[in-house]
């Protein structure tokens, strides 16, 4: 009986150390890949400032479900829309510029697609069916908006996106233009 006691608390004793140091380096990571706030928001201003180049302000607006980010060029009639549609890998993120009623720009975010299927949906040259006037178009795949070819899914994310950002868009022009 005492030889299963002194077994158990060796056990105990091991799994106890095992525990502290797997806590320990736990943290060690998490601090060396902490970023902060401010950092990520740095990050996404820069990102911002590469697809056009001018000061940012954020809009103090409610957002849709699948919209990270709205955003206005100081000065100007430029938005850029951060917004996110399910392509087959996992959320497809893009930033969708605007100026007037057209959207002018669309820049890759973050996504989880395969690189060598959705390459074809997430090419810069496919999003150029998406450079329009937004008033009018009903941005559905088939009739005005080709999916593309073995990527259906990505492009179908990648058109919920830009359906997203859309709608947020029209949803600010509409209360801005009642004001």
């Amino acid at each position: 009986m005492i030889k299963n006691e002194r077994q158990m608390i060796k056990s105990i004793i091991v799994l106890s150390a095992i525990s502290l140091i797997a806590g320990f380096l736990l943290a060690v990571v998490s601090q060396l890949t902490y970023v902060s706030a401010e950092e990520l928001r740095e990050r996404m201003y820069n990102k911002l400032n590469k697809i056009y180049a001018a000061n940012y302000q954020e809009i103090d607006v409610p957002l849709n479900d699948n919209v990270k980010g709205f955003y206005i060029a100081s000065d100007e009639d430029y938005y850029i829309i951060i917004a996110k549609g399910k392509g087959y890998g996992g959320d497809i993120e893009l930033y969708i510029s605007f100026s007037g009623s057209e959207i002018v720009l669309i820049s890759e975010g973050s996504n989880s697609e395969t690189p060598g299927i959705s390459g074809k949906a997430l090419n810069p040259d496919n999003y150029s069916q998406y450079y329009t006037d937004i008033n009018g178009k009903p941005f559905e795949m088939g009739e005005d908006i080709d999916a593309a070819a073995g990527a259906t899914k990505s492009s179908k994310g990648i058109l919920t996106a830009v359906k997203n950002a859309v709608a947020q868009y029209k949803t600010y022009r509409e209360a801005a233009n009642e004001q």
